[in-house]
C-alpha cells in the first residue's frame, strides 16, 4: 500500500480541515489503486464525513453530507469501472463488501442497481425439484427397463432424488455458516 494512503487516517487523527482530506481523499482514489488502497480511501472518506457532520448543522450540515454520500457513491462506481464503463459484476462484489463492512445499506439504489444489472433478483433454481426431476426420470426407465419393477420405483427413485437435491442446497448454507 503507498505511504501516502497507508498514513492518512493517521494524519486526519491529528486534526485538520476536512474539506483539505475530502480533496486529498479525492485525488488518491482518482489514481489506479489496489482493493486495499481503495477500501483505506473509503474508511478515510467515512471518518470526513463524521467530521462534516459534527461540524454543520441543520440544512446546510444535511447538504454537506448528503454531498460526500454521494462522493463516496462515485468512489464505487470508480472502482467498478472497467475501460470506461462501470461493470456490474465488480459494481455488485463492491457494494456486497461494503455491505458486508456495514458503510452501505442493502437497500440503497447503487446496491439494487448492481443486484438488478446482474440478474441478481431471478428466481433462483431450486435442487430439490432438479434432483426430483432427475429421480422422475430414472425412476421411469428403470421401470420400463428393469424386468419385475413396478411403479413403486418410480416413487422411491423421486424421493431419492429429492433428497439429495435437499442435501445439494443445504450444503452451500453449512459451509458457509462454518467458516463464520
Amino acid at each position: 500500500m503507498r505511504d501516502e494512503v497507508a498514513t492518512l487516517r493517521e494524519r486526519m487523527s491529528q486534526g485538520g480541515d476536512w474539506r483539505v482530506f475530502r480533496d486529498e481523499i479525492a485525488a488518491l482514489h482518482a489514481q489506479d489503486n489496489t482493493e486495499a488502497e481503495y477500501v483505506a480511501l473509503i474508511e478515510a472518506h467515512g471518518d470526513v464525513m463524521a467530521m462534516a457532520d459534527k461540524e454543520g448543522s441543520g440544512e446546510a450540515g444535511f447538504l454537506i453530507v448528503r454531498g460526500l454520500y454521494e462522493q463516496y457513491e462515485v468512489f464505487l462506481e470508480k472502482e467498478a469501472t472497467e475501460d470506461g464503463d462501470i461493470n456490474p459484476v465488480w459494481l455488485e462484489r463492491v457494494t456486497r463488501r461494503e455491505i458486508n463492512a456495514g458503510r452501505l445499506d442493502p437497500e440503497s439504489v447503487i446496491r439494487k442497481f448492481a443486484v438488478k444489472h446482474i440478474g441478481g433478483d431471478r428466481p433462483k433454481r431450486s435442487a430439490v425439484w432438479g434432483g426430483a426431476t432427475f429421480g422422475l426420470v430414472v425412476g421411469i426407465g428403470l421401470k420400463f427397463f428393469m424386468t419385475g419393477a413396478t411403479w413403486w420405483i418410480v416413487a422411491e427413485a423421486v424421493l431419492i432424488g429429492a433428497g439429495i437435491g435437499f442435501v445439494a442446497e443445504l450444503l452451500p448454507r453449512l459451509f458457509s455458516r462454518a467458516r463464520a
